[in-house]
């Protein structure tokens, strides 16, 4: 059965890469964020979401998985998830906002391994 690892809300400084979660519990996550504050128009909001792990011990952690949405999400699939990605030394979610007025988001990591 799937469990939550972390989640809460994230006040977004733009031009920021914001640590949302850093999990070091061998398993296999996924991110959810829920992008309904997005706005479009002239100069719309852009945020971008990453997930960066360790291959081994003592080496910097490496993008494994990114997505970028702009604007107004509409009114379907206003929760993005990230591909499952497992986690054997470190994994490091992110969200970063580009452009637009700096929003707050709510998030949360969810362990799907059973």
């Amino acid at each position: 059965m799937p469990s939550e690892s972390n989640g809460g809300t994230q006040a977004a400084t733009v031009g920021t890469e914001h640590t949302l979660a850093t999990i070091t519990t061998d398993g296999t996550y996924q991110l959810e964020v829920d992008t309904d504050p997005l706005v479009g128009g002239t100069t719309p909001d852009i945020l971008e979401l990453r997930a960066k792990i360790k291959i081994r011990t003592g080496e910097s952690s490496k993008q494994i998985y990114y997505a970028c949405y702009l604007g107004d999400q509409g009114a379907e699939d206003i929760i993005k998830v990230s591909v499952p990605v497992v986690c054997v030394e470190e994994l490091v979610f992110t969200l970063k906002q580009t452009q637009g007025t700096g929003r707050t988001f709510t998030w949360s990591v969810k362990r799907v391994d059973t």
